[in-house]
């Protein structure tokens, strides 16, 4: 595949992907069993959730990137990477819903982060993306005018980047 005009590429992947999303839920009709599948489809809601520009649009592929990724961890609740999309996508559906509700998401999708480090330990990957949680959420309070509790989260990022950096330098070392 070569793509000449990236523009058009991206366009033509945004007018076409309800088809696939609709042609990977009727597979998933059909054994709604797999957990992967159902990340596929979490995939694709979130990739339209964060280039759509119609506020109804990105609250309808919140909504919809949140199902499945539950759909995921439901059918394999040990798996570290599914609570980190799960954690994504209740990210998304605070950024598109208001006050305390959205406030709510952001606490929850900090639980699951934690969640996939409980069972993922060793990972930097894991342990930065809660990091990096963990500073957007307390910059934010710090901004709304909750700076202890912004703060808070803030000193608390500072030490799971470095533990990130840990895990991730010692991944080198034993490769």
């Amino acid at each position: 595949l070569f793509i000449t005009d990236r523009a058009r590429a991206f366009d033509l992947a945004m007018k076409y992907s309800p088809r696939r999303i609709e042609a990977l839920e009727g597979w998933d009709a059909f054994y709604p069993h797999d957990p992967e599948l159902a990340v596929e489809i979490f995939s694709w809601y979130d990739l339209l959730f964060r280039n759509s520009r119609d506020p109804v649009a990105r609250k309808r592929y919140a909504v919809e990137s949140e199902r499945w990724a539950k759909a995921a961890t439901d059918r394999s609740p040990e798996v570290a990477w599914f609570w980190t999309y799960y954690a994504k996508a209740l990210w998304n559906r605070a950024e598109v819903e208001p006050g305390a509700q959205g406030l709510a998401y952001y606490f929850t999708a900090l639980d699951y982060y934690r969640r996939a480090i409980e069972l993922f330990p060793v990972s930097g990957v894991v342990t930065f993306q809660y990091a990096e949680a963990l500073k957007g959420l307390g910059n934010g309070l710090i901004n709304a005018g909750r700076v202890d509790d912004g703060r808070r989260l803030v000193n608390e990022s500072r030490e799971m980047y470095v533990r990130a950096d840990l895990l991730a330098r010692y991944t080198e070392l034993v490769r």
